[in-house]
């Protein structure tokens, strides 16, 4: 979708009903479902109440893939009068510092550049082994009809998961908890909903202050790790050994030294050359600078795993309610994974139907709900005016529950993923642009791959072997924050298959 300068006559952008405490109390009790109505009521594009600059909801699926795509034009972050500082700020850059998920312009551009290798499909491939062991490892206590809170599973397996990939040791005891409780620090609570403490900036300060004491034994822990990879011999091949010898040269090519290239996708790989590297712009010499190394390895942390572990759960609470679907999905198991082994990494193309169950859970539930942009200037946008400097709210939630854009849009259907020639799974949806579970554009979550073939496995793996059933009494609701959590868990009562 071509983005066109602003032209007259100009069509106006229509505003929400209701005032700007009146959204804003609706944003604290249950933002997605308040942006679902007010998306309904007044169209794809609406002006919300929620700051003292422009802030614009947008549902079009063309729109939002072109705000996706184009950075330049629609920078990451608030925009005009909303975030207290200038335009791009977000809470978040306080708690992660200045990884892949805060940073911007052309720091964010080098540092995808140098990180993109680390997740090759090759060298991700690698890890499938790792990701089942641990799901296996997750189920050895439980017993037939015991009641297990999911979410907590899920959350300590995936970690497990993420420490043995990005450091290639495992993190066991005081240092797991602490990195759970870090997580569950900076991903609940009010100060977590980024919109509200970008708009009411006392209640943001007092949140973050809190996340960031949470982290400060995260930061000693990365540092003790860095310092102990440097000081070693060994040639490993995990996440953090990659991103201590990653170098661009000035040609914008990323080299690893000894770290193994054919796992990283092969040799130098090509990126866009730019202005000459040096510590003054944030690289020590094409290299990242120690700061830069701290910030990726804590958002791959607390952001890592927490997509795939919401989106397990998710999944599970899905089919539990959906017997059929588990059913389909407990025969394509059975018959793929017939010689009783685990899945592998090259079971993943053949697992079809369970494919389909992860991209439906993630359309329903999409672990991260919402995302930010600003326009930078004036530019229209699905036949309305935007104005610069204007806030652009995209909500990957209401949109993929848009019956404007899919079928029986609040049905769970896996089948409408199988769209093949012969039936078999194909990652297009119903309308084009409208599922964007990780983002897009150059800003698509880095670890998207990583990520689809961890939460495929471990649902495979896990469902191999047990079935679960809703918790009596307990009702699953939602906590949007960063990510959309259960709010409670996701206690199910477990089942041997």
């Amino acid at each position: 979708m071509a983005i066109e300068p602003l032209s007259e006559p100009t069509r106006r952008v229509p505003a929400a009903s209701g005032s700007r405490a009146r959204q804003l109390a609706s944003m604290a009790v249950d933002a997605p479902r308040f942006l679902q109505r007010t998306a309904a009521r007044h169209g794809h594009v609406v002006q919300l109440k929620l700051g003292r600059g422009p802030v614009v909801l947008l549902t079009d699926p063309d729109a939002t893939r072109a705000v996706l795509v184009d950075e330049r034009a629609f920078p990451k972050g608030m925009g005009r009068g909303v975030a207290g500082g200038e335009p791009g700020d977000t809470p978040l850059r306080a708690v992660l510092g200045n990884g892949l998920l805060t940073s911007r312009g052309e720091h964010h551009r080098r540092q995808r550049r140098l990180i993109q290798p680390a997740f090759h499909h090759r060298r991700v491939a690698s890890y499938a082994d790792v990701m089942v062991a641990e799901a296996a490892a997750m189920t050895t206590a439980w017993t037939d009809g015991a009641t297990v809170d999911l979410h907590g599973a899920f959350a300590a397996a995936t970690l497990r998961v993420l420490t043995r990939t990005v450091f290639d040791v495992e993190v066991t005891g005081d240092d797991a908890a602490m990195i759970r409780n870090a997580v569950n620090t900076t991903m609940r609570g009010p100060g977590a909903n980024v919109i509200l403490v970008s708009f009411a900036r006392r209640l943001g300060g007092y949140a973050l202050a809190a996340r960031r004491e949470a982290l400060a034994d995260i930061d000693s822990m990365i540092n003790r790790l860095v310092a102990e990879r440097r000081a070693s011999a060994d040639n490993r091949q995990d996440v953090l050994s990659w991103l201590l010898a990653a170098r661009e040269d000035d040609s914008g090519g990323v080299h690893a030294g000894g770290v193994d290239a054919d796992a990283a996708g092969g040799g130098a790989v090509g990126g866009v050359a730019s202005a000459p590297r040096g510590a003054a712009d944030g690289l020590a010499g094409g290299r990242m600078t120690e700061q830069d190394i701290r910030d990726e390895v804590l958002t791959l942390l607390l952001a890592g795993h927490e997509t795939s572990t919401n989106a397990l759960s998710w999944a599970y609470h899905l089919l539990a309610e959906h017997s059929d679907v588990t059913t389909a999905l407990h025969a394509e198991l059975d018959a793929v994974l017939a010689d009783g082994r685990p899945p592998t990494a090259d079971d993943v193309p053949k697992l079809n139907y369970t494919r389909a169950v992860v991209d439906e859970s993630m359309r329903l539930y999409p672990p991260a709900w919402m995302m930010v942009r600003h326009a930078r200037d004036g530019a229209r946008l699905a036949d309305h005016d935007i104005e610069a400097g204007t806030t652009i709210l995209l909500s990957p939630f209401i949109v993929h529950r848009d019956p404007d854009w899919w079928r029986d849009a609040t049905t769970f259907d896996p089948t409408r993923w199988l769209t093949g020639p012969a039936g078999e799974y194909q990652a297009t949806p119903q309308t084009r642009n409208a599922y964007f579970p990780f983002g897009g554009g150059p800003r698509m979550c880095i670890g998207n791959s990583f990520a689809l073939m961890e939460i495929a496995l471990v649902l495979a793996q896990t469902s191999r072997h047990w079935e679960m059933t809703p918790k009596p009494g307990h009702r699953v609701g939602m906590t949007p924050r960063v990510t959309l959590r259960p709010r409670g868990g996701m206690p199910m009562v477990v089942h041997a298959r």
